[in-house]
């Protein structure tokens, strides 16, 4: 039992350093997920899905187009679970396009 418990001990240890490993070599990762952290807190809860507005600091118009808008934002989304393998950025950009398409 002792041995599975280093075992399980070492590999762990050896994900955080694999984890420190790719944080190195994609430093923009960190801004990526910075950036999708605050697409979420400026998300607008609709009806059918997520949506954004142009100016997250003005009330009103919800935008859907690629430059201000829901689509821009799930693109930015699908690449960033792509690139740092969390579902939970897919499971966001499912319920911004669900917004686009009711």
């Amino acid at each position: 039992m002792r041995r599975l418990a280093l075992c399980v001990l070492a590999s762990g240890s050896l994900a955080a350093v694999a984890q420190d490993a790719i944080q190195e070599e994609r430093p923009w990762l960190a801004a990526a997920v910075g950036a999708g952290g605050w697409l979420r807190s400026v998300a607008v809860e609709t009806e059918a899905g997520l949506a954004w507005r142009a100016d997250p600091s003005a009330e009103g118009g919800i935008e859907r187009n690629l430059y201000a808008g829901g689509a821009g934002v799930i693109l930015f989304l699908i690449e960033l679970a792509r690139s740092s393998g969390d579902g939970d950025w897919l499971a966001l950009a499912r319920r911004a396009g669900d917004e686009l398409i009711p």
